[in-house]
């Protein structure tokens, strides 16, 4: 093998590791499983969903809830929906629907920013849906976590 050739499986191989690199960083979405319907009509407290970890450690970036409360919902009365760890119970994020108008038609995406990493050992996680008050029925129609 000539040092020309040398060089260009140098350059392929930097090139290989470049792209495996902005593969590492993109997002990765978490398939959730939801333990009842899409669009979920929920009254009381609730584990809704789950979520099974490919790999630990692993970074959590974002948390998404797409839902509506029919009736009432503000600072008073709204439903929190939390990312919790399932080997100790600790809570990783949570998203509440307290600033949302109630609505019967208008489905509204709730946003959490988590940058939380899930150390290694940890299997998955799950996400529970609680009560503040009297708020009004919530419908969940779409659920996601994303991850580095």
């Amino acid at each position: 093998m000539g040092e020309i050739d040398l060089i260009k499986r140098i350059q392929k191989l930097e090139h290989d590791v470049e792209q495996l690199r902005a593969l590492d960083s993109r997002d990765l979405l978490l398939p959730t499983y939801n333990f009842a319907t899409l669009g979920m009509v929920i009254t009381t407290d609730a584990t809704i969903a789950g979520i099974v970890l490919p790999r630990t450690p692993i970074y959590i970036n974002r948390f998404q809830i797409n839902c509506r409360v029919q009736t009432t919902n503000n600072g008073s009365n709204y439903w929190t929906f939390t990312l919790v760890r399932t080997s100790d119970n600790a809570n990783v994020a949570s998203v509440n629907t307290s600033a949302l108008a109630a609505s019967s038609t208008t489905y509204s995406r709730l946003n959490a920013s988590v940058g939380s990493n899930i150390p290694a050992g940890q299997i998955g996680l799950y996400i529970n849906a609680n009560r503040t008050g009297s708020p009004g029925t919530l419908d969940v129609i779409g659920l996601s976590v994303n991850a580095a």
